[in-house]
This record gives structure tokens, C-alpha cells and sequence, in this order.
């Protein structure tokens, strides 16, 4: 099988659900399988030689609050990023040639 029709299954088996009311179903697919291997990965079962490793220390749980907090307001508002990176983005492709 060639390496390009790999890529191309989705869309093949998506053909006739490609865009319905203007939501690709391909990206719900794609998130669901991200999810679950999120999932898998981080809220799995703890292996019994890793048991011993202490959970976030206070410290540590306010070092990362900052981090959590700017990712919830980027995620919820990610016109703040967009609006600052446009005009680069938009400087850069009127200088390419396609």
C-alpha cells in the first residue's frame, strides 16, 4: 500500500460525513482519539513500582497554577495570541509565491 493512501483512509472513510451544518467530523474522530490515549496515558492505573513516588507538593502545585491558568485563558480567549500574530503571518504570506 502507498504511504499517501494510509493518510488518505479518513478522509475516504469519512466521504460521505466530511461537513454536516458546518462540523467536520474528522475533528471529533481526531479529538476522541487524542482524548483516550490522554487518558490511557495519564489517569491509567499506577504501576505498583511506581506507588512510592509522592503525588505535587504545595510548592510545586503554585508553580504550576500560573501555567494552568494562562492554558484555560488562551484556550477560552485565544483571540489574545491571534490578534498578536496575525499581522506577522499575514506580512509573511504576502511575500511568498505558492
Amino acid at each position: 500500500m502507498d504511504l499517501w493512501r494510509v493518510f488518505d483512509l479518513p478522509r475516504r472513510f469519512f466521504a460521505g460525513v466530511d461537513c454536516v451544518n458546518g462540523f467536520d467530523s474528522r475533528l471529533l474522530v481526531t479529538a476522541a482519539v487524542i482524548l483516550t490515549v490522554i487518558q490511557k496515558v495519564f489517569a491509567g492505573p499506577v504501576p505498583e513500582r511506581l506507588a512510592q513516588f509522592p503525588d505535587l507538593h504545595n510548592g510545586e502545585r503554585l508553580a504550576l497554577a500560573p501555567v494552568i491558568g494562562l492554558m484555560l485563558l488562551i484556550g477560552i480567549l485565544p483571540q489574545l495570541i491571534v490578534d498578536s500574530v496575525n499581522p506577522t503571518v499575514v506580512n509573511l504570506l504576502a511575500h511568498w509565491r505558492f
